[in-house]
């Protein structure tokens, strides 16, 4: 008999720990749910009012037929090639961008009156869309 209860006993205890288990892995999943759906709202709603990362450049063929790709565009500026139109280059030009003073339209402009880009730049969305992203990554290092 004192057997049998003892057995008893241990069977609770080990009930009472495999449901104890088996509530924590329920509460941990269902935060781990929450966490990774709060995650991936969050992810969207930034990756939502980020610049697009362009897929293939827009390129601009200039009268004298060289190709300015965006890339190209920003690492000119980033190089300081537009300082004498008021876009100082490195370290300056990523805190220049993070305070907003220096965005696409500046840099196109500077580069329309050095003569890099033709006139017609200013009004390509794609283009200054892609330079944008570009100066925005910079800020990211």
């Amino acid at each position: 008999m004192k057997l049998q209860t003892h057995l008893n006993f241990i069977g609770a205890q080990l009930f009472y720990m495999v449901y104890s288990i088996l509530m924590a892995l329920f509460m941990l999943k269902s935060t781990l749910a929450i966490f990774l759906l709060n995650s991936l709202v969050m992810n969207t709603a930034i990756a939502a009012s980020l610049p697009r990362n362009p897929t293939s450049e827009s390129v601009v063929s200039v009268s004298n037929g060289s190709v300015i790709t965006p890339f190209e565009l920003s690492h000119r500026a980033y190089q300081g090639r537009y300082s004498s139109q008021g876009v100082n280059g490195f370290a300056s030009l990523k805190q220049q961008t993070r305070w907003g003073r220096i965005t696409a339209d500046t840099i196109v402009e500077a580069a329309i009156t050095m003569g890099d880009l033709p006139l017609r730049i200013r009004s390509d969305r794609q283009y200054l869309s892609d330079v944008e992203w570009r100066l925005w990554s910079f800020t990211r290092h």
